[in-house]
């Protein structure tokens, strides 16, 4: 996630943009903002993504296991 989001930074900043929006399965999530890049709460907004998805992981590989 980390690489995306600083590729996504990159892509910004060549391109002029201020904001990019983030989609999930085709669909919009969410938006960045490079004001909100440089704002000390990223890393917390960072991590706790982070942890969605790894507990979403989780709860897909509980019902996909075999009964045993």
């Amino acid at each position: 996630p980390d690489e995306l989001f600083g590729h996504a930074l990159l892509v910004m900043h060549e391109n002029g943009f201020r904001h990019m929006p983030i989609v999930e399965n085709g669909e919009p999530v969410g938006i960045v903002s490079s004001r909100k890049a440089l704002d000390p709460d990223l890393e917390e907004f960072i991590s706790e993504s982070q942890r969605r998805k790894h507990l979403r992981r989780l709860m897909e590989n509980q019902r996909t296991k075999p009964a045993g």
